[in-house]
């Protein structure tokens, strides 16, 4: 998932004059007019980046400019001006394409036109060179601002109008106004083939004699699919057909499906965007929701997997949707604002819940209306242009866990943010009670990445962490390095051209103080290779490398235990085998997925869960035979339970436990209650099964539990029983915009005890709660399960025999804070509840003499009020209200305790410095109180 984080950055186009150029249809050439000053700081219109995302494009009405991302800031790198006599015989600009071998770049005029230009870039020259001699490059900038030229190469004249366009490495394809068609237009003439295909949209089958245009077109190379838009609102896939009969007088060149179909005319669809990583097409519409849709396969299975409602009344229009280049976060533009949620749903940030500030303070530009917008390299930084000042690029970086890079089931308890020059370490867990829960401490620790590093091998891919957060280690374009927390120190190579021989491909982790990392090396082989932390980065002092025959999509690490899987859909078990002196892998067997797993490539978590029995008894050669697998497979968490054949085969049993999950955790087996429960977050909540075992036997198949929670989660702090998240926030200062993350937090045991005891299991609920009582907020969790079930049941009563309420204060009679507990949530429930919680509990009057028996003055004077606001209730004292200070006061209540003061001392015999204690104790909790009241004196 991904928040913007840091100070917001303008680009401004360079008020310079290019030199202006008529584009002569008949020529192949450009004729020089003249140079004019170009009007300061046009409009920007639209953007447009190239497939790797090192260069895009920006337009005004007039102008081209290229400009380069791998420099900090983005630069300009050439510049385009039309003149008056192309803008008059052409029209305006009104949007840009980039052919995706980046060799072509085509404007799309008002007046029907196509502009088609080279685009000429030579890495090996520079637009910029700095007037010093030495510089010190910074991050991405090792190869500097590269040269860029534009040359004309013609016009394409379109008498039927253009409505979209679509420019492909081997085609041009049109959208056409009259009549609505499709035009396909191939770059290159074959022999024997024609090299222009049209096909009417009323036409086509799908279509049903439609009369509407396309108005908009996107095409994913990796599902190899469009999507089309009609101006009615229908939205369409499309794929086209690979063989096509020419002796046919009507051939088909698409087949097209139907699949948003508005309900009105403010659900139609305006524009789409596709993620090919989860296999899901975001349409946006003119209400503002977006409809998120699944594709199953390209045969019209598609379906709606969730929707997400417009995040504010005032927000307007979608006008632009991007998935983040990792598919884990989703860019929504709207009329008047922009949000960035997660892939099925969850908000992390939103421009809408953000106080504005007063006019003058803050460059919050980018706080509006969105009208383009794309992803970096990498997803590290956003580029936006805004409807509030159209004039500037706004860049803002982003940080993003960990876990979209590669998710380690086993890693549930960490949190780590990558940034675009640094990291963020979530040390909480490190801190006492106290600082853990106080929201002003400390609790990310920044690392910022080796600066030679990041120069040559910007953008970071991968990023993973060892289980005792000691060791870090970062992998980008080649090579990798690695880093200690204790120490502080970053490893990388000495000998840089031995970080150019490979490139890390699926995934890293930490065995201790040895990085295993799955790389493809130059030769284009495969390599599993062990680094240690413990010498230098040298190929020559690898302590191990293990072959391998096909890439590696994903590692997964469970102890001593190495679970591989390959492009070739086969997981390989490898056992991590430690002498004195050496440390390598081998491998005991693997499984071949085919017809199980359909897309190798779809898989984006693995991990097993061995039996208990075999655990301690069995031969680890066989936890293949016996192992149930979990995959995340897109969003769909499955279990894959063994199934021993006649023949002495192993066939696996398939089931889908849940759906829409964007990572999930397995604990692994601990003392704790709550090893190898199971844990996943679909994007709404954090849903978890407490007994895997139940789940496999097939005795659970439903989540034991499921938390609501208004933040995304980063992990589980098992030993502390909390859910750890961040949100994202905005500070304003006179001339600055600056983001930031708060740390957010949420107790999750009283959940599961909850869950106990509404099944009558008090042992489990004891023993779970037995592990967490030396917390220091351990009474806040028993008073928030005492809460939420009292809230419940005194709004719904239950049924006979189902009530959980006695089954709740049973289970506090087990600990010592009991007395505290109740009284707290006494205080902060209504009082219409509390017939309800005494009826359970007991006489608030005999918990107050039990509070004094025991010498627990301070609750005992807590009690005391509770006691005076029920004598209230029963009108034995009418209060008397007063608004005078706005604060309501009630008279009489010294009456109520001095009779309390009284029978206590003649009952129990108490001592004047006990009565003394409790008076003072009441009367700093009256101060305190919502209804203050002035008590006597002792009798």
């Amino acid at each position: 998932m991904y928040w913007p984080f840091g100070a917001t950055r303008s680009l401004v186009e360079p008020n310079v004059a290019p030199k202006e150029y008529y584009e002569d249809e008949k020529e192949d050439n450009l004729l020089e007019v003249g140079v004019e000053k170009p009007k300061s700081n046009e409009p920007l219109i639209s953007l447009r980046k190239t497939r790797q995302g090192q260069f895009f494009a920006t337009i005004t009405d007039r102008e081209l400019t290229i400009w380069q991302t791998k420099v900090e800031p983005a630069a300009v790198t050439c510049k385009l001006r039309r003149s008056d006599t192309s803008i008059n015989s052409y029209g305006n600009n009104e949007k840009v394409h980039i052919r995706p071998d980046n060799k072509l770049v085509v404007l799309q005029t008002a007046n029907g036109y196509l502009i088609a230009y080279h685009l000429i870039i030579d890495p090996s020259s520079h637009s910029y060179r700095m007037s010093v001699g030495r510089i010190r490059n910074g991050p991405k900038e090792a190869l500097g601002i590269a040269l860029v030229n534009l040359k004309f190469k013609m016009i394409i004249k379109v008498d039927a109008g253009i409505t979209e366009a679509l420019v492909l490495e081997d085609e041009l394809i049109l959208a056409t106004r009259t009549p609505p068609a499709l035009q396909c237009i191939k770059w290159q003439n074959e022999p024997g083939i024609p090299q222009t295909k049209t096909e009417v949209i009323s036409k086509m089958p799908c279509m049903q004699a439609s009369k509407e245009t396309i108005v908009e077109m996107l095409y994913d190379r990796p599902m190899n699919l469009f999507t089309w838009i009609l101006s009615d609102g229908k939205a369409y896939t499309a794929q086209k057909h690979l063989i096509v009969d020419e002796s046919v007088p009507r051939p088909r060149y698409w087949k097209g499906f139907l699949f948003h179909i508005p309900d009105n005319h403010k659900d139609q669809a305006i524009c789409s965007d596709i993620n090919a990583r989860f296999s899901l097409l975001a349409i946006g519409t003119t209400c503002g929701s977006i409809h998120v849709y699944s594709v199953q396969n390209y045969e019209g299975s598609i379906s709606l997997s969730h929707k997400i409602d417009a995040p504010h009344s005032l927000s307007g229009k979608v006008r632009k949707l991007a998935w983040s280049p990792d598919g884990y976060a989703l860019l929504a533009g709207f009329e008047n604002g922009w949000v960035i949620s997660s892939v099925y749903g969850q908000q992390c940030f939103s421009s809408f819940h953000v106080d504005k500030p007063a006019k003058g303070w803050g460059a919050n530009g980018n706080m509006e209306g969105v009208t383009d917008a794309f992803w970096s390299i990498g997803g590290y930084e956003l580029f936006m242009i805004n409807t509030n000042d159209p004039r500037k690029i706004w860049t803002i970086s982003m940080v993003h866990c960990s876990s979209s890079t590669s998710i380690n089931p086993d890693s549930l308890s960490i949190a780590l943010l990558a940034g675009t020059d640094r990291l963020f370490l979530y040390r909480g867990s490190a801190q006492s009670d106290n600082a853990l829960i106080n929201p002003e401490s400390l609790h990310w620790q920044q690392i910022p990445y080796p600066a030679a590093y990041l120069t040559d091998h910007w953008p970071i891919r991968q990023v993973c962490i060892s289980k005792d957060e000691c060791y870090i280690a970062i992998a980008g374009r080649c090579g990798l390095a690695h880093y200690s927390v204790k120490s502080g120190r970053w490893k990388t190579f000495i000998d840089e051209s031995m970080a150019l021989e490979f490139y890390v491909r699926g995934g890293m982790a930490w065995f201790h103080h040895v990085l295993i990392a799955a790389v493809e090396c130059d030769d284009g082989s495969f390599e599993i290779r062990l680094f240690s932390r413990e010498t230098n980065l040298d190929i020559s002092l690898l302590l191990h490398a293990e072959s391998i025959s096909c890439p590696v999509l994903l590692m997964t690490l469970l102890e001593d235990t190495l679970l591989v899987y390959t492009t070739d859909n086969v997981l390989y078990h490898y056992m991590i085998t430690t002498t004195k002196d050496t440390i390598k892998l081998v491998m005991v067997g693997n499984i071949g997925f085919n017809g199980i797993v359909h897309a190798a490539a779809r898989t984006r978590g693995i991990t097993w869960y061995i039996p208990e029995d075999h655990l301690v008894q069995g031969d680890p050669a066989k936890d293949v035979t016996v192992a149930s697998l979990i995959l995340l497979i897109d969003g769909q968490l499955v279990l894959l339970r063994p199934q021993v054949a006649e023949d002495g085969n192993v066939k696996y049993d398939m089931k889908v436990l849940l759906s829409k999950v964007e990572y999930f955790g397995l604990v692994p087996p601990t003392s704790s209650h709550l090893s190898n429960s199971l844990w996943a977050f679909d994007g709404v909540s954090l849903k978890f099964w407490l007994h895997i075992e139940s789940m496999i036997s097939s005795i659970q198949e439903d989540p034991t539990l499921e938390i609501q929670l208004h933040f995304y989660p980063l992990s589980v702090l098992l030993q502390r029983g909390l859910i750890v998240g961040i949100e994202g926030e905005t500070l304003f200062g006179k001339n600055l915009m600056h983001y930031k993350f708060s740390t957010s937090i949420h107790l999750y045991v009283n959940h599961i005890l909850r869950y106990y005891l509404a099944k009558q299991q008090l042992t489990e609920a004891v023993n779970l709660a037995g592990e967490f009582d030396n917390l220091h907020y351990f009474s806040h969790i028993l008073e928030l399960l005492l809460h939420e079930v009292l809230d419940e049941e005194a709004d719904n009563k239950p049924l006979s025999g189902g009530a959980v309420l006695p089954r709740v204060v049973d289970f506090l009679n087990y600990f010592p804070e009991m007395l505290d507990v109740i009284v707290g949530c006494t205080r902060k429930t209504e009082v219409a509840s509390w017939p309800v919680l005494f009826d359970a509990v007991g006489s608030p009057k005999r918990l107050f003499e039990t509070c004094m028996e025991l010498g627990m003055l301070k609750t005992a004077g807590a009690y005391l009020l509770v006691l005076h606001t029920m004598e209230q209730l029963k009108d034995r004292y009418v209060p008397s209200v007063i608004f005078g200070d706005g604060k309501p006061r009630l008279r009489s209540g010294h009456r109520v305790i001095t009779g309390i003061y009284t029978d206590f001392k003649r009952q129990r015999k108490a001592s004047s410095r006990s009565i003394e204690s409790l008076q003072r104790a009441t009367s700093d909790l009256c101060s305190r109180s919502q209804f203050p009241f002035k008590s006597s004196s002792t009798p």
